[in-house]
């Protein structure tokens, strides 16, 4: 019950020195951006060419010894910036996960862990708020040491004991044979029978199911925390950023057009998913030629009267 005690305090601690830090103003996080992507464009080149020194990178970079130390300097600085400015957000979306069998500090160290990894990519060229680009990185941080968690099986003891045997003598038998024994020899030398070995060799590399169900109420199932490798933060903002300028145009097109584009990109609240335009077809009594015809048409439109739209569709 202490430990719960002090858990708690430690929470609320920690929020309340976060809650001191002032929040970033757009153009701010624009400015620190910069000097943070000249901070890792200065260290990929350091690792790249394997640098031992200040003065060889300096060179390198062509600029002189002073003023690499002041771009390190404030890289780091508005590096640690806008991690501090950005804590709170690391604790809102890990209260999200405070029933997954993680302290919530724990939880929040892994975020931030994220959010420090989001800091180093971000781009603040391409105009997104830096903490909509962060979420992503903060999220999937917490996720993946969750998953890393309840990633491992948990076998009987006596199963435990047998593999340990089996791994012995298959380490004894190699040295004697120099080289790695066979089912045969295994079940010979361990007194087990060849099933048994075989049943031992398959539980020794099982791999965990992504539906095992995780957290406190083993209410999660382990596929839902992982992410999507191939939905970087840049490409779920881009297609984010794509449906919000169509909401705002859709009113404008005639009323099948819009129907369609509903049901493509997923729009409103009766379409719970984007639609194939066979599927678009069954629901509006039409042929897949003729539903493609009218995105197109739809998609014109849209494209005129939206520039930041033409390089995406």
């Amino acid at each position: 019950m202490s430990s719960i005690k002090h858990s708690g305090d430690s929470v609320r601690a920690y929020l309340r020195d976060i809650g001191r830090i002032p929040l970033l103003e757009h153009e701010e996080e624009i400015l620190l951006g910069r000097k943070v992507q000249r901070l890792m464009e200065i260290k990929g080149i350091e690792t790249e060419m394997e640098i031992q020194s200040q003065d060889d990178l300096a060179g390198v970079l062509g600029i002189a010894v002073k003023d690499l130390k002041r771009q390190l300097r404030e890289g780091e600085k508005a590096k640690d910036k806008m991690v501090t400015a950005n804590l709170r957000l690391v604790v809102s979306v890990a209260k999200k996960y405070t029933k997954r069998n993680m302290e919530l500090l724990d939880i929040i160290q892994e975020g931030t862990i994220g959010l420090v990894r989001g800091v180093e990519k971000f781009d603040p060229g391409r105009g997104y708020k830096f903490s909509t680009y962060a979420y992503w990185w903060i999220r999937q941080g917490i996720t993946r040491a969750i998953a890393e968690k309840s990633r491992a099986i948990r076998l009987p003891i006596h199963v435990t004991e047998n593999l340990n045997k089996l791994k012995k003598a298959q380490r004894e038998l190699s040295q004697i044979n120099g080289e790695m024994p066979t089912v045969f020899q295994l079940a010979d030398y361990l007194d087990f029978t060849v099933d048994e070995i075989k049943d031992l060799m398959c539980k020794s590399r099982q791999p965990t199911s992504l539906e095992i169900k995780i957290g406190e109420n083993r209410d999660t199932a382990l596929i839902d925390l992982l992410e999507d490798e191939t939905q970087l933060p840049e490409m779920l903002l881009e297609r984010q950023s794509v449906k919000d300028t169509i909401r705002e145009i859709i009113y404008e097109l005639p009323e099948m057009q819009a129907a369609v584009i509903r049901m493509r990109y997923g729009i409103g609240e009766e379409v719970l998913e984007p639609m194939s335009m066979t599927a678009i077809g069954q629901v509006l009594n039409m042929s897949r030629d003729r539903v493609r015809t009218l995105e197109n048409k739809a998609m014109r439109t849209i494209c005129q009267q939206s520039d930041n739209l033409s390089e995406y569709l």
